[in-house]
């Protein structure tokens, strides 16, 4: 069994990690377009219907975490340049991510909000 990760050697990081910003929760007044300046994970209330969520253009890294927070039946409807992602409906949440240069996702997990 290998102990290396990509070829280098195991590191460790001495001290805690913190990611300013990385979290945001928002409520919605219509669409949404984000960019890389928006939190990583995003907790997203749709503000009494289903909203269209456009991701950027899809770049080496590219991540963002979305759980949507809606009090009803409101999807929040994932897309890029190419169409649908996913959809993500009432308490679930789902990660998307860039891989081979275009936007996919992990399954969509049920969550209790409280």
């Amino acid at each position: 069994m290998s102990t290396s990760y990509l070829g280098a050697a195991p590191f460790t990081i001495s001290r805690p990690v913190s990611h300013k910003g990385a979290r945001k929760s928002v409520t919605l007044a219509g669409d949404a377009t984000l960019t890389y300046r928006w939190a990583t994970y995003l907790k997203i209330d749709p503000g009494g219907a289903g909203r269209n969520i456009t991701l950027p253009s899809p770049r080496a890294g590219g991540f963002f975490r979305i759980t949507n927070a809606a009090d009803a039946d409101e999807g929040l409807v994932v897309a890029d340049a190419d169409g649908t992602v996913a959809t993500v409906g009432q308490n679930k949440r789902c990660e998307f991510f860039v891989e081979d240069g275009s936007w996919t996702f992990d399954a969509i997990e049920t969550i209790a909000l409280s």
